[in-house]
Formats: structure tokens, C-alpha cells, sequence
């Protein structure tokens, strides 16, 4: 960072927290977005465990700002600014969204920050989730600078977000959505979000995950919202294999899923399957999101019409 100049670096945890190799970094701002079950045999099996690890990123000196937590760990959160005498930006308390309009490709809000007001703020990204995630994103700008930010920058840096694999169309006739939901909190915010910005619709979806995933817990979400299923696999040794998802996938969705190898050739089969007025979904894992907008290519047309 210091060779290159950086003025602000925006570093993500790998996993978890306390022990990840990030953790060498003492940043100015922590951020806690969210907590939820997911690696729990690593960061252990309960949300007040694994917000302990999650935590353990805050230090003296730092401004820590949580999005929506839990109840049972909301607690934790505050306990630990206060024993590293720190400020804390919590969501609810200290700045949330006053409204949010769906808009054309996304939404639009408005947001009241620690420091200021910022209405009329337009997000491009699907899913109401992402409005509190650009909350929580000014309230971390606001931590950084201390102060309220100039609200014409606000609404140009938000204009420009994109969350590649998150609730992204990449095709149209058939509809093609890319999600990279891989625990089942993001199952429930992927299908909150195809319930109410694509109301009305049912999927013909490509499902590949790893084998250490809750994979019942993920899958009942879709629960009659499926046309059909195609389970697959990225090369990586923690992948399930197609056999076994299809198996899950029976129990959980009472579907017979079909067993492609290739997740490029599992896509093509759906997109065939749903037809030119049909709606395909891939879901289950980022490794398979990402490996299908590389084999995708620019423009990322997955067939049909292509996206815009």
C-alpha cells in the first residue's frame, strides 16, 4: 500500500477475524456488517462465538461501526468498544435508512448518517440489503473522516457501486441472475430479493457448493419457487459433487436435480431449459459464480439477449 501510495485501503477479512492474516492491519475504521452462521467449524457454532472472532478486528484507536446484528450479539459489539474506549457507529442508534424507493436497476435512498443527511442517494445494485450495506458504508466514511461528507460526493460514489456475482443479470430471454449466496442468510436475503424486484417468477436454477456449507439450511429457501434444478461442481477439493448435491437437493426440494459436470455446460442446459420468457438462477457458491463470469467473458452474455 505505502509503494503504490494508497491514501485509503478498504481490506476484507479472509475468514472470521481474530486469527485471519488481516488482522496484522490496526485500521482506523472496523466494520461489522453483519453476523450469521456460516465456517462455523472454525469460528465456532454459535453467533455470540463467531461475533467474538469477528470483533476481535477492532482495536484502541479505531471507530467501529456494526450494520444490523443479532440481539444476542449486539451486546458484544458495544461491550467491546466500550473496554477499548472507542466511538461505536451502531446501526439503529447512531444513523440508519430514513426511506428506500426501488428504482430502476436498484434503489434509491435516503440515508441518515452519524454526521449528516444525504437524501435522494441512488444505489445500482438489486436487493434491499444493499441499502443497508450503503448506509453502513457512509457511516464508515463518516468514522474515517469524523465529520459529515460533502453529499454530492456521497451520491457519485454510490451512483458507481457494483457487487459482481451479487444478484447480478447477466442475460435476459431467459432472464439469467448470478447470485454467490453460499450460507443460509444468503439464501433468505437472495430470495427476499427475487420475492420483491422479480415478483411472480419461478426459477430454473444451477446449484453448486462447498461440502462444509448447511446445504438444508441454504435450499429450503427455495422452496416452490423452482422450475427445475442443475447441480454442479467448480474444480476445488472442497466442492460437493454433483451426485451428492442431487441427493440434498431431492430431500430438501422434493426435485430430481440433473447432474452436469461443467458449470458452463449446466448453464447452457438451464438456459435451453427455461426458455426465451424463462428465469434462471445460479446460486450456491462464489467459486461458481466466479468461474461462470470468467467463461462468460465481457459483456457477460449468458445467453438469449444480452444484458446491459
Amino acid at each position: 500500500f505505502a509503494s503504490h501510495s494508497v491514501d485509503v485501503a478498504v481490506v476484507e477479512v479472509g475468514m472470521g477475524g481474530r486469527l485471519d492474516a488481516t488482522n496484522v492491519i490496526s485500521a482506523e475504521v472496523a466494520v461489522v456488517t453483519s453476523i450469521a452462521r456460516d465456517h462455523i467449524e472454525w469460528l465456532g457454532d454459535t453467533l455470540e462465538a463467531i461475533a467474538a472472532e469477528k470483533l476481535a478486528i477492532v482495536k484502541e484507536g479505531s471507530v467501529l461501526v456494526t450494520g444490523p446484528l443479532p440481539d444476542s450479539v449486539a451486546p458484544l459489539a458495544r461491550s467491546r468498544a466500550a473496554e477499548l474506549g472507542i466511538r461505536h457507529a451502531e446501526w439503529g442508534r447512531d444513523f440508519t435508512i430514513t426511506d428506500a424507493r426501488m428504482a430502476v436497476g436498484g434503489w434509491t435512498l435516503d440515508v441518515a448518517g452519524v454526521h449528516a443527511e444525504y437524501d435522494d442517494i441512488y444505489v445500482p445494485l438489486h436487493g434491499r440489503h444493499q441499502a443497508v450495506n450503503a448506509a453502513v458504508a457512509v457511516a464508515a466514511t463518516e468514522g474515517l473522516f469524523g465529520r459529515p461528507l460533502d453529499p454530492g460526493a456521497v451520491a457519485e460514489g454510490l451512483s458507481r457501486a457494483s457487487s459482481p456475482g451479487r444478484i447480478e443479470v447477466v442475460g435476459h430471454n431467459p432472464l439469467v441472475v448470478l447470485d454467490g449466496a453460499h450460507n443460509p442468510s444468503g439464501f433468505e436475503a437472495l430470495t427476499a430479493t427475487l420475492a420483491e424486484e422479480f415478483g411472480g417468477r419461478r426459477w430454473t436454477v444451477v446449484i453448486g457448493a462447498m461440502g462444509d456449507k448447511e446445504l438444508p439450511d441454504m435450499l429450503v429457501h427455495l422452496s416452490g419457487l423452482t422450475d427445475g434444478v442443475f447441480v454442479t461442481a467448480v474444480d476445488h477439493p472442497r466442492a460437493i459433487r454433483p451426485g451428492e448435491l442431487a441427493s440434498v437437493v431431492a430431500e430438501v426440494l422434493g426435485v430430481e436435480a440433473q447432474e452436469v459436470g461443467e458449470p458452463r455446460q449446466a448453464l447452457e442446459a438451464a438456459v435451453e431449459a427455461a426458455g426465451r420468457g424463462g428465469s434462471v438462477l445460479v446460486a450456491g457458491s462464489i467459486y461458481l459464480v466466479g468461474e461462470l463470469r470468467r467463461t462468460l467473458g465481457p459483456g457477460l452474455d449468458a445467453g438469449g439477449d444480452r444484458a446491459e
